[in-house]
C-alpha cells in the first residue's frame, strides 16, 4: 500500500529525514503530474495520513506503461497432520504401551492469499479472536 505526495513535499519530507532519501518511486499520475509514491512502511506518518486520506488504502501505483497498479500478493498454507504429536505414549507398570501409528495420518491444508490492499479478505472480529483461544 503506498500513498502519492507531490514531488515539492516528497523534497521536504526527506529534507526533514520524515521519509528516508530516495525511498520513493518517482512517476506521473493520471493528471500528467509528477509525484512521489511512497511505501506506507517507510514511516510512521505516512502511515498515519494513508489511513485517514484514503477510503480503503491506495494502490502502490506503479505504472508500467498502462492504466493497470501493480499490486502484490502474499501466499501461505499451513498443513496440520493428524498424528504428528503422538510420538509418545503413556507406559503401563508392565511395560506395555499402546501402538503408534508409523505415519503421520491424514492432513488437513489451510491455504490463502492477502495483500496490503485487499488484506486477508475475511473481516475477524474480537470474538472470533476469544473463540480461538
Amino acid at each position: 500500500m503506498g500513498i502519492q505526495v507531490s514531488a515539492a513535499e516528497s523534497e521536504e519530507l526527506e529534507h526533514n529525514g520524515v521519509a528516508p532519501r530516495n525511498s520513493g518511486f518517482k512517476c506521473t499520475d493520471k493528471e500528467g503530474k509528477v509525484v512521489v509514491e511512497y511505501h506506507v512502511d517507510c514511516c510512521k506518518e505516512l502511515q498515519e495520513r494513508c489511513d485517514t486520506e484514503t477510503r480503503f488504502g491506495s494502490y502502490l501505483i506503479v505504472h508500467l506503461g498502462n492504466d493497470q497498479p501493480l499490486l502484490s500478493f502474499g501466499h501461505d498454507e499451513a498443513v496440520s497432520k493428524q498424528y504428528t504429536l503422538t510420538k509418545s505414549a503413556w507406559v503401563a507398570p508392565d511395560g506395555t504401551k499402546v501402538l503408534l501409528p508409523k505415519d503421520e495420518g491424514q492432513g488437513w491444508m489451510i491455504s490463502a492469499f492477502q495483500s496490503r490492499e485487499f488484506r486477508f479478505g475475511m473481516p475477524i472480529t474480537e470474538e472470533d479472536l476469544i473463540d480461538s483461544e
